[in-house]
């Protein structure tokens, strides 16, 4: 959390008022509504969508993927993404 904060990543702190905290659920209502949603909720089973096609869940995770491979920080080991 203090890493987000440091990297400007988050545009209100992490750590909430009174013991209050981020706790990763606190985006789900903006990534289940939004247009078009990145997230569909079912039954309270999360999934990435996957229609509109470029404009979908697993498109913006495939492109976080492919930036986390281009500034080093996966891991995952799968070079052939950068080719």
């Amino acid at each position: 959390m203090l890493y987000a904060e440091e990297t400007g990543i988050s545009k209100e702190p992490m750590t909430g008022v009174s013991g209050s905290y981020y706790d990763g659920w606190a985006g789900m209502k903006k990534l289940t509504s939004g247009d078009p949603a990145l997230v569909n909720d079912t039954k309270r089973r999360y999934r990435l969508t996957t229609k509109p096609t470029r404009l979908a869940g697993v498109d913006v995770a495939e492109a976080l993927h492919l930036v986390a491979h281009h500034e080093g920080l996966c891991k995952c080991g799968k070079l052939d993404m950068l080719t």
